[in-house]
């Protein structure tokens, strides 16, 4: 299989006259100048302390220099997602969305949830989701089938509506502050009529 190399673009080169060059059919607007009247947003960060022999166990890893970072970060994930579970169990805040990065992260999460609330209707995305499961599971969270909708960033941080929850979880934020704001818009967007944490 022949592969082709294509070329890296950065910067720009003649910018002002692309600008003049879109000016009568593009308009961009940042979201603070649009007025769109959303609910507040609240943004909480809630300490989860690791227990203390994890910490150790982790730490003799880190200093062995036998653990890369993402390992870290799953190993951290799949350690918070039983304290997760407990804490949205405890809150009782149904809806719920929560944002992981790993699979192993979400999974452990659903069992913990499930170990609490046997009952509770709990559904997903990830990056093995059909366009087709992608669209019918939104759907059917923002009709109110699921009271948990437990997404991979990668896979639905973007471009979907959960605006029937007013509750986002960041079991894994990512390194970009960016793409988590992206992942919370999911849910504080136009049709939010409540305030979001």
């Amino acid at each position: 299989t022949k592969y082709r190399t294509v070329p890296k673009i950065t910067g720009v080169k003649n910018g002002a006259q692309l600008r003049e060059m879109v000016r009568g059919i593009m308009l961009r607007r940042h979201l603070e100048d649009v007025n769109l009247q959303l609910p507040p947003l609240r943004l909480h960060v809630v300490p989860l302390p690791a227990d203390r022999r994890f910490a150790e166990e982790l730490e003799n890893l880190i200093e062995q220099g036998g653990i890369e970072t993402p390992t870290v970060r799953r190993l951290l994930g799949e350690h918070k997602a039983g304290r997760v579970a407990s804490v949205l169990v405890e809150e009782d805040v149904w809806p719920v969305v929560v944002m992981y990065h790993h699979k192993n992260v979400a999974a452990e999460l659903i069992v913990r949830l499930r170990h609490h609330r046997p009952h509770l209707r709990i559904a997903g995305l990830d990056g093995s989701s059909t366009q087709k499961e992608r669209k019918e599971r939104v759907a059917k969270f923002q009709d109110g089938r699921y009271d948990v909708f437990v997404v991979q960033q990668q896979a639905g941080g973007v471009a979907i509506t959960l605006t029937r929850a007013n509750q986002v979880v960041m079991l894994e934020p990512d390194w970009s502050p960016e793409v988590n704001v992206q992942a919370i818009k999911r849910v504080h967007r136009i049709s939010q009529e409540r305030p979001v944490r």
